[in-house]
């Protein structure tokens, strides 16, 4: 989690999170860290291939039959 935010949003801005109790990383955000860089950026990350296949299955509204 660490470096993954650093390289995505600097030392700087990594650092002050730590600076107020409620910008603290959530244990969801340390398990996740592309959580933590949305929250710290306002961006969504874009989806790996996997993840967009995984999102397709999961949201898939087609004709085939479903459990």
């Amino acid at each position: 989690m660490w470096r993954a935010v650093t390289n995505s949003v600097g030392a700087e801005k990594r650092d002050a999170l730590w600076a107020q109790p409620d910008l603290i990383p959530t244990s969801d955000e340390i398990d996740f860290p592309t959580m933590l860089i949305e929250r710290l950026t306002g961006e969504a990350a874009t989806p790996d291939d996997i993840d967009q296949a995984i999102e397709d299955l999961l949201n898939d509204e087609g004709d085939r039959p479903h459990e």
